[in-house]
């Protein structure tokens, strides 16, 4: 992932696996649908926190998410077959 400010400096942080969603939190950092995890992005301490993990044991990872007007992620996910 990389945070680019209006002055063009990017700010790159590592994750684990792929992204499928960013929401902005209204107490600063970023909701991430990574992988099968959702994860808390502080882009301040550059740290990565896991919040949930769902589908354990299967190839299903995030690719969707949006916040609704209540605060609350909602969030799809796909069954990633890479044998195709």
């Amino acid at each position: 992932m990389v945070k680019c400010l209006i002055n063009h400096i990017c700010i790159p942080i590592i994750v684990d696996d792929s992204v499928g969603f960013v929401v902005p939190r209204r107490t600063g950092g970023y909701v991430v649908g990574q992988g099968r995890s959702l994860v808390h992005v502080d882009w301040e301490s550059r740290k990565v926190t896991k919040l949930h993990e769902v589908d354990q044991g299967t190839k299903n990872r995030f690719n969707d998410g949006k916040c609704d007007p209540k605060g609350r992620v909602w969030a799809g996910n796909f069954f990633l077959n890479q044998d195709l």
